[in-house]
């Protein structure tokens, strides 16, 4: 492993070994959870596609760059990574992060395809068909909780509290739609917002309103563990549900217990491609926490690039055609998070989204919507 510049690393299975390997481009906050389960799934990954005899006899290596979860930086990690001459690149973690890179990569001459591994707003495709959802959308996801709260639960009447960007509005928009097209009552729906006298309002609001059966949180861990303490704190033990953001969680203890939310992807899937998976990932990580959708995802992307590069040359142009081909001219690829198919603006193909219930620490599929 060696450092360049803008925080690139270049990592590989066998350095030094060949002479002309395939290079890959990772992208994320490698400082924080969601970063580094990225690349733990890529590297394992190039590992296996290495051990098998590489690509044509060529080997992979990941050229990686941390972003540090911020959108200036993704810009230069970006702008880095194209000049290493990367086929594709898998990123970012964050929403303003990949839509700041995706224009990076969208150069006219040369775009470089982008794999996004996470949940995102439909708009990403707006930034160009250079651009594959490795996801479904967060209305995907908004849509899929509304039904199971209103139908799987039978509750009618609750609040939202979502952050106030692309991913939370989202959230937001879609699960108050198919929540009132079914007879559900969205009482209220508050930006998120950190600090205790912010959540003191919430929580004064809960008191002072009566009726309100759950609340849904489109936010991510910390603000959630934030919310879920005064919640607690304050004895108020009513529903609270959530989306993929809230992945990692379930490592919070008691206070997480008995949360909900959705998941593009399940370890405990009985599928042989994924049980192989899962029990690969425990054995590279085994103080880790089993792999959630982020691993499985950047894994997914490996292969799906692996796959590509072997139908073709291995350069952006042929790889970027290959992408857009897959699930239409081409087969759809079967990963370990499910099939996938791009439309024409590298948008997934619907699929379900599974219901998770939080019970000791481990997320348990309750549906899938």
């Amino acid at each position: 492993m060696r450092r360049a510049v803008w925080g690139i690393l270049l990592c590989s299975a066998a350095c030094g070994r060949h002479s002309e390997p395939i290079l890959i481009g990772l992208a994320g906050p490698l400082g924080r959870a969601e970063g580094q389960a990225l690349q733990r799934g890529a590297e394992l990954a190039v590992h296996e596609i290495n051990a098998a005899g590489g690509i044509e006899g060529r080997l992979v290596e990941l050229v990686i760059g941390d972003d540090g979860g911020n959108a200036d930086s993704a810009v230069a990690v970006a702008t880095a990574l194209r000049a290493a001459d990367v086929i594709a690149v898998i990123g970012h973690g964050g929403i303003a992060e990949s839509f700041a890179a995706a224009t990076v990569h969208a150069d006219a001459n040369t775009p470089t395809p982008l794999l996004v591994p996470s949940a995102m707003p439909a708009t990403i495709a707006e930034t160009g068909p250079h651009v594959f959802r490795l996801a479904p959308t967060a209305a995907e996801h908004g849509t899929a909780l509304a039904t199971w709260v209103r139908r799987g639960l039978g509750l009618q009447r609750g609040m939202i509290l979502f952050r106030n960007d692309p991913y939370g509005r989202e959230i937001r928009q879609a699960f108050s739609a198919r929540f009132e097209a079914i007879g559900g009552i969205v009482a209220a729906a508050f930006p998120f917002l950190t600090g205790r006298a912010v959540e003191a309002a919430y929580l004064e609001w809960l008191l002072a309103t009566p009726g309100i059966e759950f609340m849904i949180l489109a936010a991510d861990v910390a603000e959630a563990e934030s919310l879920l303490r005064a919640l607690r704190g304050a004895g108020l033990e009513l529903p609270v549900l959530g989306s993929e953001s809230l992945e990692g969680l379930e490592a919070s203890g008691g206070i997480a217990e008995g949360i909900t939310r959705t998941a593009t992807y399940l370890p405990s899937h009985p599928a042989a491609q994924n049980q192989r998976f899962v029990a690969e990932y425990r054995q590279a990580h085994p103080d880790e926490r089993p792999p959630g959708q982020l691993a499985a995802s950047a894994y997914d992307a490996v292969y799906l690039l692996r796959d590509a590069a072997e139908r073709a040359r291995p350069q952006r142009a042929a790889v970027l055609r290959v992408l857009s081909q897959t699930g239409r001219e081409l087969p759809p690829f079967q990963g370990v998070t499910g099939l996938i198919t791009f439309d024409e603006q590298g948008g997934l193909a619907p699929r379900p989204v599974h219901i998770g219930l939080i019970q000791l620490g481990t997320l348990v599929a309750v549906e899938r919507r």
